[in-house]
C-alpha cells in the first residue's frame, strides 16, 4: 500500500509540475496568440484567392465544431470527477470503508484533472484561433485582378497593408503593359494601402515599334532604337538612322508591321518608312502592315509614299490631313477607311494605289482636290454629305488596263464641280452608274463631266447615301 501511496505522490507532482508549466506558457505566449499579427496563420488558405478564403472560412467553421465538442466533453468529465470526489469522501467517513475502492476512485479523479487540463488548454487554443478567424474575415480585403473581362487572380489581403500586386503581365497586340488601375483609372502600386476592396484592370499604352507580320511579336521597339542611339535628332531633324529599318531589319523578310505614334513622325516623315539610299536605286521598307495609334493629326507630303509592300493601313482616328502624294505608289494597297473628322486632303493621295477597289471620303473633307492617276482596279467612289467642292479632275487610269469601276456617289451638298470629273480608259460596252443627291442636274455639268465621249453610263438623281447603299449592296 505504501508503494502505491508513493507512486501515486509521485504522479501528482508530475501532473502539478505539468500544469505549472503550462499555466506559465500560455501566460508569456498569451497575447502572441490573440494578438492579430498572427492573423497569417492560415495564410495559406488565403493566398491563392476565393476558393483558400472559403477553405479558411470552413476551417473556422470546424475549429467552431471543436470547440463545442471540447466543451461538452469538459463539462461531462468535472461533472463525473464531482461525483467521484463526493463518493471518496463519503467513502473515507465510513469505519468500514473500502480501501482498493477509495484508490481506484482517486486514480480516476487524477485521471480526470489531466484530461481537464488537456481540454482546457484546447478550448484556449480554439479560442484565440477562433478571434483570429473573426479578425481577419473582417479585415481580410477582396483582390481581384481582371484581363480585360477574364478575372485571373482573386486575392484576399489585409486592410491597413500595402498591396501584393500579382507577378502576372497581362499582355495586349502591339501594346506595353504599364501597371494595374482601379475601374476609376487611379494606378495602383506595390506601395498602394488597402483600404477598400479592390478591382483591378491592366493598363496598356501603344508600343511603337516593328512587328513580326505572322507572329505579332515585337522585333524593335522605337524606344529601343532611341535607347540604343540606332537614331537621332538635333533641332527636330535626323542627324542619324535615316535607313535604320533596312539597316537592322532583313531586307527580304517582307513580314514586318510597323505601328507607330506621334513621336515617330520627325522632320515631315515616318523615319523608318523612308528609302534606304545606301541599296542600287533605292529601296523602301518590307511593310506589309502599319497601324497608327491615334495620338497622330496629321500626316506630312508623301509620309507612305512608295511603300511598295504595303497592304493594309490603320489611320489614326484623330487625322485631321493628309498632305500631297501621302500614298502614292503603295501598289498593294487594297483598302483604306478615312476618318470622320478628316478635314484637309492633300493632291493626289492615292496616285498610283493600282491595287485600291473602293474610296470612300468623309463628310468632314470640304473640299476634294485629284485623288491621283492609274486607279487602275477602282470599283466605286463615294463622296459623303458635307463635301460641298470638287476642285479638279479626281482621277485617272491608266491606258493598259480597263478601269472597272461601277459606281460613283455625290451628294446633295456638292455645289460645285470641275467640266471633267474624271477620264479613264473604259470599255465603252461596260456601264457604269452615277447616283447624285441632287434633284435637279447642276448647270455646270457637260457632255464630258462623267468621262470619255461615248462613255456607257446612266445618272440617276435624288438618291440619298442610304438609298445608294441599298441599290449597291452596301459598296
Amino acid at each position: 500500500m505504501n508503494i502505491k501511496k508513493s507512486v501515486l505522490w509521485i504522479v501528482v507532482a508530475i501532473i502539478g509540475v505539468a500544469v505549472i508549466f503550462g499555466i506559465t506558457w500560455l501566460g508569456i505566449n498569451w497575447k502572441k496568440i490573440t494578438s492579430k499579427s498572427e492573423l497569417y496563420t492560415h495564410e495559406e488558405y488565403l493566398q491563392y484567392g476565393e476558393d483558400r478564403y472559403q477553405a479558411g472560412v470552413q476551417q473556422g467553421e470546424l475549429y467552431k465544431v471543436q470547440l463545442t465538442e471540447c466543451q461538452r466533453k469538459l463539462a461531462q468529465i468535472e461533472s463525473e470527477n464531482s461525483k467521484l470526489i463526493i463518493q471518496v469522501n463519503t467513502l473515507k467517513n465510513q469505519s468500514d470503508a473500502d480501501a482498493e475502492l477509495i484508490s481506484r476512485y482517486e486514480e480516476q479523479i487524477l485521471t480526470f484533472d489531466q484530461e481537464r487540463t488537456e481540454l482546457s488548454n484546447e478550448i484556449l487554443r480554439l479560442q484565440a484561433l477562433l478571434k483570429a478567424f473573426e479578425e481577419m474575415q473582417m479585415t481580410m480585403r477582396k483582390i481581384e485582378y481582371f484581363d480585360g473581362e477574364k478575372l485571373i487572380q482573386c486575392d484576399y489581403e489585409k486592410e491597413g497593408e500595402t498591396i501584393k500586386l500579382t507577378d502576372y503581365i497581362p499582355k495586349k497586340q502591339y501594346h506595353s503593359f504599364d501597371g494595374w488601375v482601379t475601374t476609376d483609372g487611379v494606378a495602383v502600386t506595390s506601395e498602394t494601402i488597402i483600404e477598400t476592396d479592390l478591382v483591378l484592370i491592366p493598363s496598356f499604352s501603344w508600343q511603337a515599334g516593328i512587328y513580326d507580320y505572322n507572329t505579332n511579336e515585337l522585333i524593335m521597339s522605337w524606344k529601343d532604337m532611341l535607347n540604343k542611339e540606332l537614331i537621332e535628332f538635333r533641332d527636330n531633324v535626323l542627324v542619324k538612322g535615316a535607313n535604320v529599318y533596312d539597316r537592322y531589319i532583313d531586307k527580304d523578310r517582307e513580314l514586318s508591321i510597323c505601328v507607330v505614334d506621334e513621336d515617330i513622325k520627325i522632320g515631315g516623315a515616318f523615319i523608318f518608312l523612308t528609302q534606304d539610299t545606301s541599296v542600287a536605286n533605292g529601296r523602301y521598307a518590307c511593310v506589309k502592315k502599319i497601324i497608327m495609334t491615334d495620338s497622330i493629326t496629321d500626316l506630312p507630303n508623301r509620309a507612305f509614299a512608295g511603300m511598295e509592300y504595303l497592304e493594309e493601313i490603320r489611320l489614326s482616328r484623330n487625322i485631321k490631313s493628309i498632305g500631297n502624294y501621302a500614298f502614292n505608289g503603295c501598289e498593294k494597297l487594297k483598302e483604306i477607311d478615312l476618318p470622320i473628322g478628316l478635314t484637309t486632303l492633300g493632291e493626289n493621295i492615292f496616285e498610283s494605289c493600282k491595287s485600291l477597289t473602293n474610296i470612300t471620303i468623309p463628310g468632314s473633307v470640304k473640299i476634294v482636290n485629284s485623288l491621283g492617276m492609274f486607279l487602275d482596279r477602282l470599283e466605286s467612289l463615294v463622296l459623303l454629305d458635307g463635301v460641298e467642292t470638287i476642285n479638279d479632275r479626281l482621277f485617272s487610269a491608266s491606258s493598259s488596263q480597263i478601269n472597272p469601276l461601277r459606281y460613283i456617289y455625290l451628294p446633295a451638298s456638292i455645289s460645285e464641280i470641275p467640266s471633267q470629273l474624271f477620264w479613264a480608259a473604259y470599255d465603252l460596252n461596260q456601264k457604269y452608274d452615277i447616283y447624285l443627291g441632287w434633284e435637279s442636274m447642276l448647270s455646270s455639268v457637260s457632255e464630258f463631266t462623267w468621262g470619255p465621249v461615248g462613255a456607257h453610263y446612266e445618272t440617276h438623281l435624288g438618291i440619298s447615301y442610304q438609298q445608294f447603299l441599298d441599290i449597291t449592296g452596301g459598296r
